[in-house]
């Protein structure tokens, strides 16, 4: 299992999600995904991506009761 952090970054708003993938087999090529955690950020409120990739960070933890080492 891996979890990734994927995004839409755009000038209106930015998307972020954990996507996570399981094997669907014993062959490890297919693949299954979830997203466990989303969120959506309007981009004019934040300077940089940054901000918006800590805050979803700390979110996501809080969300799925985990703790977050963001590195600043």
């Amino acid at each position: 299992m891996t979890i990734l952090l994927v995004g839409d970054i755009g000038g209106t708003k930015t998307t972020l999600q954990l996507v996570q993938t399981h094997a669907a087999t014993d062959d490890q090529t297919i693949l299954q995904f979830s997203t466990p955690y989303e969120q959506t950020y309007p981009s004019q409120d934040y300077p940089d991506l940054t901000p918006i990739v800590q805050r979803f960070l700390a979110e996501a933890a809080n969300a799925r009761g985990i703790e977050s080492s963001v590195a600043r």
